[in-house]
């Protein structure tokens, strides 16, 4: 069985959240469970060790990411750019940043912006004090930017990168968005 990107016609496997083509997101097929069929799970609290884990996952993402923006730099726009740069990434997801976090796909976004997508594949909404998370991710994101060598395109270009986490339901957990003036301070 297949789903059928409504963007762009792509074929993608039937459990695929985003079309491998173009990133788009693919409609969803719900599969009804009753609360009886679910079993109860023990809820798991985020470790310090899983926030780290977290931070070189995103670090590890963003230099494949660069490295890709790099090899493919030959269109005349930073948007198609990055277009190529997500499209290159996308080929490669679902793809494991480490042990916590998938990277989904990452999507190029108009006037300079680009998203990664990410799903804490361990964790359900509400078993993460999001905001604690957000306080300890988004500085070194921050400072991977700002320091890595594979940053520089978007460091010199001043593209602004959001990090979107969803919970292993698929549910919107939060995001962590790094403008130019936060790395270039």
């Amino acid at each position: 069985m297949k789903k059928t990107c409504n963007k762009c016609g792509e074929d993608n496997t039937i459990n695929s959240k985003y079309c491998r083509n173009c990133g788009y997101e693919l409609p969803y097929n719900a599969i009804e469970e009753t609360s009886e069929n679910i079993p109860a799970k023990p809820k798991r609290k985020i470790t310090r060790a899983n926030l780290i884990g977290i931070i070189v996952g995103a670090v590890v993402m963003i230099s494949i990411s660069t490295i890709f923006q790099k090899w493919i730099f030959s269109a005349p726009t930073i948007d198609k750019v990055l277009i190529k740069a997500a499209d290159e990434l996308n080929k490669m997801c679902p793809i494991m940043a480490d042990s916590e976090t998938r990277c989904d796909n990452a999507i190029a976004l108009p006037n300079k912006r680009f998203l990664y997508n990410y799903t804490l594949i361990n964790f359900e909404k509400g078993m993460i004090d999001t905001l604690e998370a957000k306080k300890l991710l988004a500085p070194n994101m921050i400072n991977s930017i700002r320091t890595l060598p594979d940053m520089k395109l978007f460091r010199d270009k001043k593209i602004t990168i959001t990090y979107s986490y969803k919970d292993k339901n698929g549910n919107y957990m939060f995001s962590i968005v790094v403008t130019p003036e936060q790395y270039t301070q």
